[in-house]
């Protein structure tokens, strides 16, 4: 259309052009989403914002509360310090004779596995008939051998080769004699000390000296299999193979194997402790022996072996048990001695806070051995003197993580463990400390 100035009029958009004009995008969404839903999408929007803002802060912009300063204050007193190698072992019998029968037949088993016997006692027997026979046998081939070389020795043409092997000829016979008789005399079986019969593995009509089996046989036979003297059943062909095992009664000794890294301070003749597994009892020994020669375990670790002397009489232990123990390395008693932590070091001198008239003083002591987290204070400090332990916990209002270690140097919580102060120490007004009469130092 033109006006009257011969220019273009736009022409009126009427309703179906409008309809027909595409729309804006960002008018699309408002017309496809109602208003009270995106009220609500923007509305959850802000408040996963305002979570995670806050969880934010709370790590890493929370206000640290300051570690408030702790003191812990210790009595001392006299007291006895161990150092220990521990170790796991098992229970022998301080004796064992493996017993055993000659060739022959068993007539007779005279005792059962558990029986108590005495020295010389008869155990079992076998038929002496053949070991009889045996002697005679032996005896004639002798007497015959002892002739031949007498007549050699009277015959002025005999050569000395042939003097010889009849001499060695009598040395042979009169050796099977004397093991004949040997045998004869075996055909008792008796207990050659005081013990405890610990496997019977004969039977009677057993065959022995020939076939191991046919003794194992023949106690399978009779009562299903050896038994030790401790109660526990034992199939025979796993126990000795020996007639009778006698031990020894309530007398023991420990096997064990200590590291490479403590065979060094492990010596004849020291004091162990011994806690049979299941038991509360404790038995004491003594180190016999340690072994020079290593052995590895399937770990690849060297051990060495140990044996300790069992202390006295325990008809209470059973050999085969197994034992947990402690060897004492070193054990100094009746000193005075302080936590390490305890300790300040300044200008090649050692001191610790001591509490006079309740005030703090910086003390110079000397130090003597280290045991454990213990160090023996020879001059400085006596029996009763208090001593302050300084340290420090960290508040509760603080981020950093907490693990059991609340304040530097002491236990979680700001005191020693449930089992208490160690020994030797004890809190102040507290009763009377171990160890022994007290001895000033300082």
């Amino acid at each position: 259309m033109s006006d009257s100035t011969g220019g273009t009029v736009p022409e009126a958009d009427d309703a179906e052009t409008r309809r027909s004009r595409p729309r804006p995008r960002r008018g699309r969404l408002r017309g496809l989403i109602p208003a009270s839903r995106r009220r609500r999408i923007l509305i959850a929007a802000v408040a996963v914002l305002a979570v995670t803002a806050l969880g934010v802060w709370f790590v890493f912009g929370r206000p640290q509360a300051a570690p408030t300063a702790t003191k812990q204050t210790l009595t001392l007193s006299a007291t006895t310090l161990k150092q220990t190698v521990t170790a796991s072992g098992t229970l022998e019998p301080e004796r064992r004779a493996d017993l055993t029968l000659p060739a022959g037949t068993v007539t007779s088993v005279l005792v059962a596995a558990g029986d108590e016997v005495t020295a010389g006692e008869t155990l079992a027997t076998i038929d002496p008939a053949a070991l009889t026979i045996a002697v005679s046998s032996a005896s004639a081939d002798l007497t015959a051998a002892r002739e031949t070389l007498a007549a050699l020795r009277a015959d002025a043409s005999a050569s000395t080769a042939s003097v010889n092997a009849a001499s060695a000829t009598v040395q042979v016979t009169q050796n099977a004699l004397t093991q004949a008789k040997a045998n004869l005399a075996s055909a008792t079986l008796t207990a050659p000390f005081d013990g405890v019969v610990a496997e019977v593995n004969i039977a009677v009509g057993d065959s022995t000296g020939s076939s191991s089996g046919s003794s194992g046989g023949g106690a399978a036979a009779s009562g299903g299999g050896s038994q030790n003297a401790m109660g526990t059943g034992q199939d025979a062909s796993s126990g000795s193979s020996a007639s009778v095992v006698l031990i020894s009664k309530g007398a023991f000794t420990v096997s064990t194997s200590v590291s490479s890294g403590d065979v060094a301070s492990v010596k004849k003749g020291l004091q162990a402790v011994i806690t049979p597994s299941g038991s509360a009892t404790t038995v004491y020994g003594t180190v016999a022996s340690v072994g020079v020669i290593a052995s590895s375990s399937t770990s690849g670790s060297s051990t060495f072996p140990v044996t300790l002397d069992v202390t006295g009489t325990h008809d209470e232990l059973r050999a085969g048990s197994s034992v947990s123990v402690e060897i004492v390395t070193k054990q100094l008693t009746d000193v005075i001695a302080v936590p390490t932590q305890a300790l300040s070091s300044s200008n090649a001198a050692t001191t610790v806070t001591r509490l006079a008239d309740g005030q703090e003083v910086a003390t110079a002591v000397t130090t003597g051995d280290v045991v454990g987290s213990q160090t023996v204070i020879t001059d400085g400090l006596a029996e009763g003197d208090q001593i302050v332990m300084s340290g420090f916990r960290v508040g509760q209002g603080s981020g950093a993580a907490q693990s059991g270690q609340g304040m530097n140097g002491f236990p979680g919580g700001g005191g020693f463990p449930a089992g208490g102060f160690p020994e030797g120490m004890q809190p102040p007004g507290g009763g009377q400390g171990g160890g022994g009469q007290g001895r000033g130092n300082r």
